[in-house]
Formats: structure tokens, sequence, C-alpha cells
């Protein structure tokens, strides 16, 4: 190497030099999100061994879901092949008993592999009490499908954090404030589908109208 070549790399380390401050300065911001990921890391853990412990679960139950599933997938496509003669009330292509019945094998097909039921708390009546059902059905729902657990603690959390102040009342007085039931209606509604393969959905076809068509009710 001569000494142009020298004088060129010593200026090009020149201008990626980090001075020594602003290396420290770096250092000292990353140390809190370090410490947090640190903190956090036994939550990380716990959480990857309950997903993985759900799947082991679900292929366990594979043959008996298969069991259930597939003769309401054969039917289904038995009813799409038999549409000749059918008549379609809003002309999307899928005759009106085909709608109903679509819709139905779909509700079926989610039923089935849901394990709790969405409870939805409503902030103007006193229904405290549902909480304590739902809680139960989770926990008995927890040996078949583990991830449950996930949901059990988000809401028992969800329970202690609560407080009912002048800006979170609790209008019905069942000691869960108004935005306690709010989030809690959503946990309840994640711990409902928890369970259920992304590839299931409910669909709700209209034989009126063809924007259903889709699948959207």
């Amino acid at each position: 190497m001569n000494e142009q070549q020298v004088e060129s790399v010593v200026e090009y380390l020149k201008t990626i030099q980090v001075p020594q401050q602003a290396a420290v300065d770096k250092m000292v911001e990353a140390v809190p999100a370090q410490v947090t990921r640190l903190d956090n890391a036994d939550v990380t853990i716990a959480t990857a061994i309950v997903n993985q412990d759900q799947v082991v679960h679900e292929i366990d139950q594979a043959p008996e879901d298969l069991t259930y599933i597939e003769p309401l997938a054969e039917l289904a496509t038995d009813i799409l092949m038999d549409e000749d003669e059918a008549i379609d009330t809003d002309g999307d292509g899928l005759s009106d008993v085909a709608e109903a019945e679509l819709s139905r094998i779909s509700a079926e097909s989610f039923a089935h592999f849901q394990e709790v039921d969405a409870i939805t708390l409503d902030p103007a009546t006193p229904d405290a009490e549902l909480v304590d059902a739902g809680l139960e059905q989770i926990r008995d729902g927890i040996d078949r499908d583990p991830i449950l657990a996930l949901s059990l603690d988000a809401i028992e959390l969800a329970l202690e954090e609560d407080e009912i102040s002048e800006e979170s009342p609790d209008t019905d007085g069942d000691g869960i404030s108004d935005a306690g039931e709010v989030r809690i209606t959503g946990l309840f509604a994640e711990a409902a589908s928890a369970t259920v393969p992304d590839s299931i959905v409910v669909i709700d076809l209209d034989p009126t109208s063809a924007e259903s068509v889709a699948g959207v009710p």
C-alpha cells in the first residue's frame, strides 16, 4: 500500500469515527431497553412454551377434529356443486339455500373449536358474575387448550389493575369500572377465538344482499 492509499484510508476512518461521548451516550441510552428486555425474558419464554404446548395439543386433537370437520367440508362442497336450478334472490352466484347452509356450516365449524364463550360486560348493568363464570370456563378448558392460560393471566391481571375513580367510574356498581368492563370484554373475545384456527371464520351470507358473497356479513 503506497502513501496515498494510506492517507485515503486514514481520511475514510475519520469520516466513520464516532466521538467518545457519543459512543458513551448511545450505550447509556441502550441500557434501559436491554434491562426491560431482560425483565420480560421470563414472560417471553413462558409464552413461547405455552404456544408450543398448544401446537402439541392441536396435533394430538387433529384426528378428532378431522372426523368432525371433514363431513362439513364435504357437505359444503356438495352444496356449491348443486347450484344449477336453485333460486338466487340477490343474483350473486350462490342460491338462497346455499347461502343459508354455508353460513350454518361456518358457525358450526367455529363452535367446534371454540372452547370458551365470548362475554360482553355492560357498564350499565351489574354483571360481574359473568366474569367468574367465564374464568371458570377458561380454567376448565386449559387442559385441552393450554393457550387459554395466557387469557386467564391477562384477565386476572386486568381485574387486579382495575381502579374505580372519577375518571373511570363504576356506573352499574358491580365492582368493575366502566373502562375495566370494556377491557375485560375484549380479553374474553380474544380467549373465545384463541383456540379456533385462523382458517375457520363465521360467515353470515344474506340471500337478499349480493354484498355478502365474499363472506362479509
